[in-house]
């Protein structure tokens, strides 16, 4: 362990850190409880969460009992970040009894007026919940080998919204999540889902990137 002390923009110089090193993970502290100082840390964390090359970590203290286990929950959604998500999970050491809850969204099936739209949409959602279930029972079956408590759940609605209810049901101790994928409209779509997360979350919340090569496996494959 060694320490540094540094003046200037705290989100820069931690980026710029980080770029230098190449951290395998990086850990930031939860916004504050004041009005200024929550504003400010919360910018940080937001910046540092968004542009980092490696995971992020933003760690909350917590209340729970020695004896009560660990619980974790894993966002999928059959993104390579999902994946890399619950990799990380499966490649540390956990103490005994430790439990894994993976939590699938798919999102809900609008109505619509026009048949000709509503069959080839139910089709794909159909192929969709297929494909997110396909990859939860293989990364279910991954995380058991490593000795875990691994359990899954399936729910239809807002992914942000699921994860932190049910963050919030469970009592859990950290959500892991994917970020965001290779190209712009994952970069929106599931950015938003891993930053509204992390900031609402009343627990550690880790966001895991994918490598280059998971995530164009994982594009090809949902082609």
């Amino acid at each position: 362990v060694r320490t540094e002390a540094h003046s200037g923009s705290p989100a820069s110089l931690i980026l710029a850190a980080a770029a230098e090193w190449q951290p395998d993970l990086l850990v930031i502290g939860s916004p504050g409880r004041t009005g200024l100082v929550k504003l400010l840390l919360g910018s940080v964390s937001q910046k540092v969460l968004h542009q980092a090359p490696c995971p992020v970590r933003v760690a909350r203290g917590g209340a729970t009992l020695p004896a009560t286990p660990i619980k974790i929950i894993v966002g999928l959604d059959g993104s390579a970040g999902a994946e890399a998500a619950a990799q990380a999970v499966a490649q540390r050491t956990w103490p005994a009894q430790t439990e894994v809850v993976l939590i699938s969204v798919v999102p809900q099936i609008p109505l619509v007026s026009s048949s000709q739209v509503a069959m080839p949409m139910s089709q794909w959602f159909m192929e969709e919940r297929a494909r997110v279930q396909d990859s939860a029972t293989k990364l279910a079956e991954e995380l058991r080998s490593t000795g875990l408590n691994v359990s899954a759940l399936l729910k239809e609605g807002e992914p942000k919204s699921c994860l932190l209810d049910e963050a919030e049901r469970l009592s859990a101790d950290c959500i892991f999540v994917g970020a965001a994928g290779i190209n712009a409209i994952d970069r929106l779509l599931l950015g938003s889902v891993s930053g509204t997360v992390a900031a609402r979350a009343t627990c550690s919340v880790e966001i895991v990137r994918a490598s280059n090569a998971q995530a164009l496996q994982a594009a090809a494959s949902a082609v």
